[in-house]
């Protein structure tokens, strides 16, 4: 669905370019309605599905309607608005560019510089209108394909590469804007350009920059690319955070960054292990570096060399991942998430366990069946159970064997919180039902 909304909106921005002149009315309503439906669709795919989504998509189509009656006033609503959007992508694409905040009064040059240019440009209205329009729509079609291995990745890391989607809505609204004057100037006497070849020249640019833009942004969500570019988040949050407790510094800084997004967007043994390599290299460059550059106080020197240890340790975490998978069969054709789940539960977890030490001992298969032991106070006893989830969320259900009046269940959930870190939480119930537990295991490692 994702891709078929994107294609449709270009091939409908194609088609508002050459007949939205004819059929005026009606083209400003759609040139509202689709691409609002469109981007209201993708950001609820980004955060997962919203209630409100639904109302927005209702009163989008309430205004369409109004947009249909109301062409002439809401043609210049209309046009100031989307002079106001293309202006916005324009400031913050430079501030993305040059790595700066956006300040408060720009937003009241945005208003003024979108108000003056709406009253130059009155007497062209309709034409603009059609040109932004159809631009418009095609450019968020065009960045919406070459966008969605970033949105994967969450929301924030998406914002650090904004300038994508500018520079391609940007382009392909002037593209279209610049289409309608030469069309119509075609029609003239002695024109600059054939109608033909505007068609040939306008429509051979949009299809290059449509093709640049869907493909560049990949580059940008390869394994490699995004652990260089979450290592290097990761070195600047460290520095930043090196007065604060070095406890919390690794999730927090995971947090910022948007480490488990990224993460859970890698779908195969052999991008993990780039992806694992590749942030490794990074940590260790930062923890050189960072050890080599100047340090303010005893305070901070202290508080950075923790940092750094838990930096080494998530490094060598990372590693023991890439050995993993390295040792690990040839993947079948078909893509078989439990493996690479079973090379996360397989190994000894424990935790308190009320007064006592819970242990457990994981043994997972690829079929999503599990043996193992459990362990408390001395008392061994075997488990079998199954798995399932992805490589961020697993649901665990664990058994003992029931012959011991004690014997019980386990319903666990391990969930990611770093490179190779993850938590396990969960309960357990003896089958008599007189004795429940609740606990929060980790890996153990040796």
């Amino acid at each position: 669905m994702y891709y078929i909304i994107a294609l449709l909106l270009i091939f409908c921005g194609a088609g508002m370019a050459i007949y939205g002149t004819k059929k005026y009315n009606i083209s400003l309503a759609l040139s509202f309605v689709i691409p609002n439906l469109a981007i209201l669709y993708y950001i609820n795919d980004i955060i997962g599905g919203s209630e409100h989504i639904t109302k927005a998509y209702l009163g989008v189509l309430v205004l369409g309607v109004l947009v249909l009656l109301l062409a002439k006033i809401f043609t210049y609503i209309y046009t100031w608005w989307t002079i106001t959007g293309v202006l916005i992508l324009l400031f913050a694409t430079f501030h993305t560019i040059i790595d700066s905040e956006f300040q408060s009064f720009e937003v009241w040059v945005i208003i003024v510089l979108a108000t003056v240019i709406l009253i130059l440009i009155r007497k062209t209205i309709k034409q603009l209108v059609i040109g932004l329009s159809s631009g418009y729509m095609v450019g968020i079609g065009v960045a919406a394909i070459g966008m969605k291995n970033i949105f994967a990745l969450g929301w924030s890391y998406a914002m650090d590469a904004i300038y994508y989607p500018s520079m391609s809505i940007l382009l392909l609204t002037f593209l279209g804007i610049a289409y309608q004057f030469y069309l119509s100037d075609s029609e003239k006497e002695n024109p600059k350009l054939s109608k033909k070849e505007v068609n040939m020249y306008f429509g051979g640019g949009a299809a290059l920059l449509a093709i640049l833009f869907s493909i560049l942004p990949m580059f940008k969500s390869l394994p490699s690319n995004n652990a260089k570019e979450l290592a290097q988040g990761y070195c600047e949050c460290m520095q930043s955070l090196t007065n604060e407790n070095p406890n919390e510094f690794g999730n927090e800084c995971k947090d910022r960054i948007g480490f488990t997004n990224a993460v859970s967007s890698i779908s195969s043994i052999e991008d993990i292990s780039k992806f694992t390599e590749s942030f490794s290299n990074e940590m260790m460059k930062c923890m050189q570096e960072t050890s080599n550059g100047a340090i303010e106080s005893t305070t901070q020197t202290e508080s950075l060399q923790d940092n750094l240890k838990e930096l080494e340790k998530a490094t060598k975490e990372l590693k023991g991942v890439t050995e993993k998978l390295e040792e690990s069969p040839e993947v079948e054709d078909e893509y078989n998430p439990n493996a690479d789940i079973a090379l996360i539960l397989n190994d000894k977890w424990s935790g308190k366990f009320g007064e006592k030490t819970l242990t457990l001992e994981i043994n997972a298969n690829e079929d999503g069946t599990i043996a193992g032991f459990s362990e408390v106070g001395g008392n061994k006893r075997p488990i079998t159970g199954t798995f399932s989830g992805d490589l961020l969320s697993m649901d665990l259900v664990l058994a003992e064997p029931g012959d011991d009046k004690w014997d019980g269940i386990f319903e666990m959930e391990v969930t990611q919180m770093g490179a190779y870190n993850y938590e396990m939480i969960g309960n357990w119930k003896s089958n008599n039902g007189k004795i429940t537990r609740e606990f929060e295991l980790e890996r153990v490692i040796d």
